[in-house]
């Protein structure tokens, strides 16, 4: 019996305090979960523009002791409860029980793992940090698709003027146009331009597409990361490469062709098969490789380099060279990191104090709340 009472009243506390989370935690989107605990929408793109605030921490020190802290031990960052008192006596036969918060953590009671990035319907938490942001791993999509929504938040604050101008294509359309190329659990697919067109379709609901002039893709082409740029009103697209071949032998032209040419022909006849008098088709247009920073062989950082580029590049490739200086593989990724977690539009509830103590007090950003 007595087993029982403390079973109901554990559920009641666990129920307070689902409850009491709820009541702190920022509002946010129910999106199509992938296999990881990560969240990846595939409900809406995100209207790309230039950043107006968005920047690179003042104290790379700082970023990179954020970037270790996490590292160092992802599982320390359990539910952070604030809004718990100190300790919870419940009684249970005329008996008080005291339980702490930690406890209440550590049993389960309060759920493991909170988010460190929430951005629209892109979230994760320490552990998928740690899996992407370590020096040689691959950066999954969605870190790229969060910081361009941030990007993208930034520009509608701040410039409403040029805002719906471009359009971002997330990762998760871009990964369908190639998806012969792209390997998910260790199995390669087969294109269905049905699912594609769908999928589009969904992601572009509520998006002005009238107002659009250019489209940005970050292209994943076996294990390679890079980002295309289509120019609606020219009839031209850019490329943006980190890789320099010069080092790694072969050429861009070699690695893009066929694949630009087929991928934008997919996102042309996917356009046209649910609006086909909103875009001309696009799938022949011009290409222009672009003359960009290079990333170091075999680092691994294509993906934070795509980053820098959808925010730096303006379309001209000097002043691109002169806003982004990359600095080593772990600075930049800290960079990054620290922006995505800091953003005043990253609505991440109840951030471990740990990860509080190295946030930014004042800098008048958009990369500090």
């Amino acid at each position: 019996m007595y087993k029982t009472k403390l079973l109901n009243i554990t559920r009641k506390v666990n129920k307070e305090a689902d409850y009491a989370a709820r009541q702190h935690a920022s509002p946010v989107k129910y999106c199509v979960k992938s296999a990881s605990p990560m969240k990846h929408c595939v409900k809406r793109a995100a209207r790309y523009v230039p950043p107006s605030s968005q920047s690179v921490p003042k104290d790379d020190n700082v970023a990179v002791q954020l970037l270790d802290l996490i590292l160092s031990d992802p599982t320390q960052f359990g539910r952070f409860v604030p809004f718990l008192p100190i300790a919870c006596t419940l009684q249970i036969h005329n008996c008080f029980i005291l339980i702490l918060p930690h406890l209440l953590t550590q049993s389960n009671i309060l759920p493991h793992s909170p988010h460190l990035v929430e951005v629209d319907c892109y979230s994760a938490n320490a552990t998928d940090i740690a899996a992407s942001f370590k020096v040689g791993s691959m950066i999954e999509g969605i870190f790229i698709d969060a910081f361009a929504s941030l990007l993208f938040k930034d520009e509608m604050r701040d410039s409403p003027e040029t805002f719906g101008k471009k359009i971002f294509i997330p990762t998760s359309v871009t990964g369908l146009l190639n998806i012969e190329n792209v390997t998910r659990v260790g199995s390669k697919d087969n294109f269905s331009p049905h699912a594609l067109a769908e999928h589009l379709s969904d992601c572009l609901k509520g998006v002005d597409r009238l107002k659009a002039e250019q489209l940005l893709l970050p292209i994943i082409n076996n294990d390679h990361c890079t980002l295309y740029i289509v120019y609606l009103n020219q009839g031209s697209f850019d490329i943006l490469d980190s890789n320099d071949y010069d080092q790694i032998g072969g050429k861009q032209s070699q690695h893009h062709y066929p694949l630009a040419q087929k991928v934008l022909k997919r996102l042309s006849d996917g356009f046209q098969s649910f609006m086909p008098k909103v875009f001309k088709k696009f799938g022949n247009y011009h290409r222009e490789f672009v003359k960009c920073p290079k990333m170091v062989p075999c680092s691994n950082d294509c993906a934070v380099y795509v980053i820098r580029y959808m925010e730096r590049y303006q379309g001209n490739p000097d002043k691109l060279a002169d806003d982004f200086q990359p600095p080593d593989s772990r600075v930049l990724r800290a960079q990054i990191l620290h922006q995505l977690i800091f953003h005043c539009f990253n609505l991440a509830p109840c951030i471990h104090p740990a990860i509080e103590g190295l946030r930014p007090l004042d800098d008048g950003e958009g990369s500090s709340h």
